[in-house]
């Protein structure tokens, strides 16, 4: 082989090389950016108490569980209440994807309810995710009526959430729901 043909197959080689490793990076999802993080503080097995602020109810008690998946790109959880008989009341379950392109985090939920607690079974919520000021608010908006979870009082091993509605766009918070939450022995 003559010193031009080789020296223009090593020019193709590398010319190639270099295309299938350009085109390889395209074919990769995006990486998991330190966003993605932002609700690690959650993740696990956690048992709850819940105060309804109604003297007709005792107190609930439940388990919430969080879990990362798709690669870090999601947190689901189940939150499951229990009826005090050994069965379920509420069960709900909450799939947030982060959007790396965006830099958001959005989330559907769907719920199954005792039918003394409501009627909504199986009917899917969509809402947004944020971050603000250490704490974590899912939000679902339908009109000026605002329902949201705020987690706060995040810690290793406990945190607080509340369940509150707004009928004025947010400029007031009804119908509270306390959880105190602490990190389940297993």
């Amino acid at each position: 082989m003559s010193r031009m043909m080789r020296g223009v197959a090593v020019l193709l080689v590398v010319t190639v090389a270099v295309a299938v490793s350009a085109v390889a990076q395209q074919w990769d999802i995006p990486t998991v950016s330190s966003e993605t993080h932002a609700l690690d503080s959650l993740l696990g097995k956690w048992t709850y108490v819940e105060d309804l602020h109604n003297p007709q109810y005792p107190q609930v008690k439940g388990v919430w569980t969080f879990n990362r998946s798709a690669d870090g790109f999601m947190v689901i959880d189940e939150f499951r209440n229990f009826n005090g008989t050994g069965g379920t009341a509420v069960l709900v379950e909450t799939y947030r994807a982060y959007n790396p392109d965006k830099k958001t985090w959005s989330f559907q939920t769907a719920g199954y309810q005792a039918p003394m607690i409501g009627l909504r079974n199986g009917e899917w919520d969509a809402g947004v995710t944020r971050i603000q000021d250490g704490q974590i608010f899912d939000e679902v908006t339908k009109g000026s009526t605002i329902a949201r979870v705020r987690f706060y009082n995040l810690k290793r091993g406990s945190f607080s959430c509340v369940f509150e509605t707004s009928n004025d766009g947010g400029k007031t918070w009804v119908n509270p729901i306390d959880i105190e939450a602490v990190r389940a022995q297993d």
